[in-house]
């Protein structure tokens, strides 16, 4: 738990990415809470490359994304124009049944507007059922 404390603050308080993959990369355990840390930093700081790479590693490694997880790496989509790539994932949101929560319906709305998909958007956050105020500024 101190190892994700240390995560979390390097990540969100400190910016400082580089320390962050360090203890990720040094850690005897490896858990979708940790990736998904890793993929929040990579995208807070336009890094988003970095952040789809992980991402794949994630899958690569059979670590399956929660709804949480989703809604980080969908930004990283939007802002390197990876269309086909949020388009897969929101495939998986649907299978796992988790787009109709606020923070994956609204990321994945996000992630249609940037890429100028706006029918799409429109559709997706229509099919939000737990709108909140976040989602309706987002």
């Amino acid at each position: 738990m101190a190892l994700l404390y240390i995560l979390d603050c390097s990540l969100t308080l400190l910016w400082n990415v580089e320390m962050t993959y360090k203890i990720f990369s040094q850690s005897i355990t490896i858990d979708l809470v940790m990736c998904t840390a890793v993929i929040s930093g990579y995208v807070l700081n336009r890094m988003n490359n970095d952040a789809l790479e992980m991402f794949r590693w994630l899958l690569y490694e059979k670590i399956s994304p929660n709804a949480v997880t989703l809604a980080r790496i969908l930004p990283a989509c939007s802002s390197v124009a990876a269309l086909k790539l949020g388009k897969e994932l929101h495939g998986n949101i649907l299978k796992n049944g988790v787009d109709k929560k606020c923070h994956v319906g609204t990321a994945i709305t996000d992630m249609y507007s940037k890429c100028e998909r706006l029918g799409l958007a429109h559709k997706t956050f229509g099919r939000v059922s737990e709108k909140d105020v976040v989602c309706w500024n987002k």
